[in-house]
């Protein structure tokens, strides 16, 4: 009988390999470069070519290898970092499965050239989906190069996986900030496409940070400098001016080597508690130093996940070293137990017209709102009603509850309106429209405003920058990473629209994440309504109150907001007779 269980090649063994530490080409950028660190570099080029996918190059001029060297760190499980078992809990290299290079090596085309520093030639190597090809001395300065072509180029199945070219661009050059904000001692080039994208020269971690996010950032930078016991932790928390809509400026920084843990950010969250809203995340860098031995950085492939030994015990001083930089402990709650409801002054009541599957949720007959309450009406108004027509009347009270919510009556009970949702379902259609027609009307400042961003921050905001003039925003480049804002879309009352177009594209950038994928124009005109539309604790005057409605129900969806959260609710009289047992 044939035994049906065989030993896999070292070849698929690779591949198989590759499967869980190589995503794509920023997971091939993150092992390249923190080899690149591991040696000792000083300084460290990168070049990308069609977001990673033709090339991803990195040089240094770190301490080299040897020619034997050189081709043993191709081999499946061969490292520089560790020795022993007993190593593995006490790791301080960046590297050290001894599983990358193998597995890079299996899926592209790979040369790499290195020489060491007192050597006095180096050597070159090629390998070709896992089969060295070439390996032979040649002369080059001290340090290495790797270049990796065609990646998944022998496995077409992982290979249509990949994103686009930007969009794999965008993840590479993540990893590089975060790379070259763990390191600002060390000079950092970055190319595309042949082009030079971004230099860095050495600088203090301030200066870096300003390099990466702009001046405006830096400016709003607090240091935070703790040590207690085994734990010590360096770096800056913005201020609370600078809390951001997303996560994407939160770094943390275990021995050098960027994590993501969310019950360090959930205790970081906590000391921002007292000064940031809800909805707002706090901007950070910091640096946590601690013996290795309390950590256990070997349970992800990737190596962005750890096991604290003392988790509680991390996360608190973690906590402790923001609070104190933030002196929040000097912060005193404000508390406001008073209701701020009113009943608006009477006025004449206006007709509202909705479309029929409107009208069929919310009433169960066709009658009109202010029937009980108006039974004098015009000629024309009789005429109308009579001809079928779908027009109502909004009561002459309306409510505005904690500055939050509008409440007003129906003819079989009220409904309660949350007047952000449903002042985003407006500007979300009447955006969108304007995207797919160009119809937007403008309107001009008075004066103009200036906003600057940073090289990636400017890269992003170029895909943007078009559905934004669709959108009736008048903005245009002036200068390196800068742009001039001159008009804003008429009838939206902004009062900061650098800020808006700021948080628009922070906005913009979660939309473009892959696990919410968007239409570029869906999620233009879902970030802008989300942020231009009235905020929970405005105070709306009647007239505000009755338009917010009137449009509402003209909508062609007016039951939930662009991010499927309800715009109102409703409740029936026979379910508040049922509250007060009077059924």
């Amino acid at each position: 009988m044939t035994c049906r269980i065989r030993v896999l090649s070292d070849n698929v063994i690779s591949q198989i390999a590759a499967g869980e530490v190589i995503e794509g080409p920023h997971a091939v950028l993150k092992e390249l470069v923190e080899n690149s660190l591991d040696a000792g570099a000083s300084s460290i080029t990168i070049a990308l070519e069609k977001g990673g996918k033709s090339l991803i190059k990195v040089s240094d001029d770190g301490e080299g290898m040897s020619g034997e060297e050189l081709q043993i760190a191709f081999h499946r499980h061969s490292t520089s970092k560790i020795f022993s078992a007993e190593e593995l809990v006490n790791i301080t290299s960046l590297g050290f499965r001894g599983e990358a290079l193998a597995s890079i090596a299996s899926v592209a085309r790979v040369s790499a050239v290195s020489q060491m520093k007192d050597a006095a030639e180096g050597y070159s190597l090629v390998i070709e989906g896992g089969i060295q090809k070439d390996f032979v001395p040649a002369g080059a300065a001290p340090g290495t190069m790797i270049a990796v072509k065609d990646l998944f180029y022998n496995v077409p199945a992982r290979k249509k996986f990949l994103k686009s070219d930007q969009r794999e661009l965008d993840k590479c050059l993540n990893i590089f900030r975060a790379l070259a904000l763990s390191r600002p001692e060390i000079e950092w080039t970055v190319f595309v496409e042949d082009k030079l994208k971004f230099k860095y020269a050495p600088a203090d971690l301030s200066q870096r940070i300003g390099d990466i996010f702009g001046r405006e950032m830096r400016e709003g930078l607090i240091e935070v400098n703790l040590t207690n016991g085994p734990y010590k932790i360096t770096g800056f928390a913005a201020d609370k001016s600078h809390t951001r809509k997303t996560r994407q400026y939160q770094f943390i920084f275990l021995n050098n080597r960027r994590i993501i843990d969310r019950r360090l950010g959930f205790f970081i969250q906590q000391a921002y508690e007292r000064i940031a809203g809800r909805d707002s995340f706090p901007c950070y860098f910091l640096y946590l130093e601690m013996e290795s031995s309390l950590v256990d950085v070997n349970v992800h492939p990737a190596k962005l996940e750890v096991r604290f030994r003392q988790e509680w015990e991390a996360g608190n001083f973690v906590k402790r070293a923001v609070h104190k930089a933030l002196g929040v402990d000097s912060f005193i709650p404000q508390t406001d137990i008073q209701p701020r409801g009113y009943f608006s002054q009477p006025h004449s009541a206006q007709r509202l017209s909705m479309n029929p599957s409107v009208q069929a949720q919310l009433y169960q007959s066709p009658v009109e709102l202010g029937q009980s309450q108006q039974t004098d009406k015009s000629e024309s108004e009789q005429q109308s009603s009579d001809n079928g027509s779908e027009a109502y009347y909004i009561p002459d009270i309306l409510f505005q509850l904690h500055d939050k919510y509008i409440v007003t009556q129906v003819r079989d009970g009220l409904i309660m309106i949350d007047q952000h949702a449903a002042h985003e379902r407006i500007l979300y259609e009447t955006a969108l429209k304007a995207l797919t027609s160009g119809s937007a009307v403008t309107q001009k400042q008075l004066f103009p405003r200036l906003i600057e961003f940073t090289p990636m921050e400017d890269q992003l905001f170029e895909q943007l920058l078009p559905c934004l003039n669709n959108m009736g925003f008048g903005i245009k480049p002036f200068g390196p990473h800068t742009y001039l804002i001159e008009s804003i879309p008429a009838g939206v009352k902004i009062s900061d629209e650098v800020g808006l177009v700021r948080e628009m594209l922070d906005y913009f950038q979660e939309y473009q994440d892959e696990h919410r994928r968007a239409e570029p124009l869906e999620a233009a005109a879902a970030v802008f309504a989300c942020k231009a539309a009235v905020k929970t604790g405005q105070r709306l005057s009647p007239e505000e109150m009755v338009k917010l409605i009137e449009d509402l129900f003209r909508t062609s969806a007016p039951f939930s907001c662009p991010h499927g959260r309800p715009t109102y609710i409703k409740i029936e009289m026979n379910e508040l007779d049922r509250r007060f047992k009077r059924s």
